[in-house]
């Protein structure tokens, strides 16, 4: 009994030590984030583009690590895989703020909307719940076990992301004063 208690402390104080590490490593993600001025940045436009799929592939790319690792240098392993994680980062709180925009979009739009389905809304909601999620956990594994093990998670991610913003597409089109809050498709 005394060894299950002192196995359920020890994976809690792990959990909370992840927790406060993965908080770290945000805030960094935070300020590189806060000072990005890239061509097509939602933050400047209003719209929402979502992002390639190639492009969060290669940021979880198993092969670039694999050859990383055929240089057997661990500081050069140890500087690829920080570089990684901030970018991996960064693309998800990215991702997870554009996505929370575009709701804000899409309530203000479907409180204007006279022909709205419950059934839709829920499952949009459903969906947004479930990104949100996905996206704290991804942030807390990518801190953990670094991204070139995520990409399977990473992708399913920003394939929820682009469906969230077709899905709301229409009402952004049909409400009136919402034409430059429509969301961008690739």
């Amino acid at each position: 009994m005394i060894e299950l208690i002192s196995a359920l402390m020890v994976g809690l104080l792990l959990l909370v030590v992840l927790v406060v590490f993965a908080l770290r490593q945000g805030s960094t993600a935070r300020d590189i984030h806060a000072s990005s001025e890239f061509p097509g940045d939602p933050r400047h436009s209003g719209e929402f583009e979502v992002c390639p799929p190639e492009l969060v592939a290669r940021i979880f790319s198993r092969e670039d690590w694999a050859l990383i690792l055929q240089t057997h240098s661990p500081s050069l392993e140890r500087l690829f895989l920080q570089e990684r994680k901030r970018i991996a980062l960064l693309w998800v709180r990215q991702t997870s703020s554009d996505i929370r925009q575009v709701m804000q979009n899409h309530t203000e739009a479907a409180k204007q909307a006279a022909d709205i389905h419950f059934r839709t809304e829920l499952s949009l909601f459903l969906m947004y719940i479930e990104l949100l999620l996905m996206c704290g956990t991804l942030l807390l594994l990518i801190t953990a076990v670094g991204p070139p093990r995520l990409q399977r998670i990473a992708s399913y991610v920003q394939e929820l992301s682009r469906q969230i913003s077709y899905a709301h597409e229409p009402f952004a089109r049909s409400s009136p004063g919402a034409a430059t809050e429509i969301p961008t498709s690739p």
